[in-house]
């Protein structure tokens, strides 16, 4: 009997030391759910996501026929992280159509009216790792592929 009760009481105080651990956990869990979403309606008032996008600037990664892929940064990942991280890059395709218009932007040069100079150019004056603006007519905001009206190559 006695080596019953001495078995029995260590394994009691494990069992309700356990339980005891499983509902703080469950406590704590619930707590912080509750507080994310409270402090995600906070963010969401002073930092609102941004709704429809028909521009994308990125790094070209590849140019086949009448499409650009391009680097960009995800548009939904827009917050800083409390990491210090990098925001999440992605991939996506704009599709050049007959009547897109390319463009060169050189940020280097300012005329007398204080603008940057702005001349033509054309689909085979880009390559890869060239900075560019994607300009669309509809919304690009998650689309992986998509048509493009203008196409605007940087230069800083």
């Amino acid at each position: 009997m006695k080596k019953t009760k001495a078995i029995l009481i260590p394994i009691l105080v494990v069992v309700l030391m356990a339980a005891a651990y499983y509902a703080g956990r469950q406590s704590v869990k619930k707590e912080t759910t509750t507080e994310i979403k409270q402090l995600q309606r906070v963010v969401d008032q002073f930092y609102p996501a941004p709704g429809e996008i028909t521009s994308l600037s990125g790094t070209i990664k590849n140019i086949v026929g009448a499409g650009i892929s391009l680097e960009i940064a995800d548009p939904n990942d827009y917050l800083p992280h409390a990491d210090g991280s990098a925001r999440k890059m992605e991939i996506r395709s704009a599709n050049v159509l007959s009547n897109t218009a390319y463009s060169l932007i050189d940020y280097s040069k300012i005329d007398k009216n204080g603008d940057f100079a702005v001349s033509k150019i054309s689909l085979s004056d880009l390559k890869i790792g060239d900075q560019i603006t994607v300009r669309s007519n509809t919304d690009i905001k998650d689309a992986k592929g998509f048509d493009v009206i203008a196409v605007e190559k940087t230069i800083n």
